[in-house]
């Protein structure tokens, strides 16, 4: 069984634009509702909508704060603190992390809190693969 779900900024984007996820996607999300568990949002997830929109990256029916709102409010959905305790973890992973700093942010969250990790991010999941959090890899279905 799965622990709750920390959803990366690229599955949040997916999930407003009503996408299909991949079939491990789907049955992680669908298993979280099912088993009563939650799927959680870090403000970072805001932070990079903001910055996505302002550099003309993102195109959604809403600006990057409402549209972070809207994701809160799905059927399971929580929001988690970003706290100290988070932010100086981000800066003491063990192992060989890469440098994205928001990364490290969504890494050391799942860490300290027991997340699984929903993502596309190849670097979130060898570092997952080294045993260090867990994760689920997530993608778009092509149309």
């Amino acid at each position: 069984m799965i622990s709750d779900l920390l959803v990366d900024t690229c599955v949040a984007i997916w999930l407003l634009e009503g996408r299909t996820l991949s079939r491990k996607g789907t049955i992680a999300l669908n298993e979280s509702v099912d088993l009563q568990r939650s799927v959680v949002l870090s403000p970072v997830v805001a932070w990079e909508f903001g910055m996505l929109e302002a550099r003309r990256r993102l195109a959604l029916r809403f600006d990057a704060l409402s549209a972070y709102r809207v994701l809160s409010t799905l059927p399971a959905t929580r929001t988690i603190d970003l706290t100290p305790e988070i932010l100086v973890a981000s800066t003491q992973l063990p192992g060989s992390p890469h440098g994205d700093p928001f990364d490290r942010i969504v890494m050391a969250t799942a860490r300290l809190e027991g997340l699984t990790v929903l993502t596309s991010d190849r670097k979130i999941l060898a570092y997952a693969d080294a045993g260090y959090i867990a994760a689920i890899p997530c993608s778009p279905i092509r149309s």
